[in-house]
């Protein structure tokens, strides 16, 4: 006998971070225009038709359009959206251990400015820094 049989067993979506926008034909992410050559636009509405695991959907002008976490698409109401999905703002932004950076600091006498500095504006180009330390005894 399942857990499910002959109770009513509530569940709740698990916290995960899609992709979407509002469909207009003007304004779309990157991401769409990948995937979008083989979906059909209707001139006369503006609607959309997306093929998704349940088929062919139509999304209609200001409804949004979700890329899930396997790359699948489906179209959402724009009230149905606002009210299950929250917008997240990614922040570029970097935390760095101080006793780490004193650790590489203090043998090669680099100013902690510089080094802030140089960290900066690796980010600021879009790349990323991986830092190493080991413990010396």
């Amino acid at each position: 006998m399942s857990i499910w049989e002959g109770h009513m067993t509530k569940f709740r979506k698990k916290p995960i971070i899609v992709e979407a926008f509002q469909w207009t034909e003007d304004i779309t992410p990157q991401w769409w225009r990948v995937v979008s050559n083989d979906f059909k636009i209707n001139p006369a509405t503006g609607s959309v038709f997306i093929t998704t695991l349940e088929g062919i959907m139509e999304a209609k002008p200001r409804d949004f359009i979700v890329r899930g976490i396997k790359g699948e698409l489906y179209p959402v109401k724009e009230p149905i959206f606002r009210e299950i999905y929250e917008e997240i703002r990614m922040e570029k932004s970097f935390k760095i251990d101080m006793s780490i950076v004193a650790l590489l600091i203090v043998p090669v006498l680099i100013p902690i400015s510089i080094l802030l500095s140089v960290f900066e504006a690796i980010l600021k180009r879009g790349g990323s820094i991986l830092v190493y330390a080991e413990k010396i005894n």
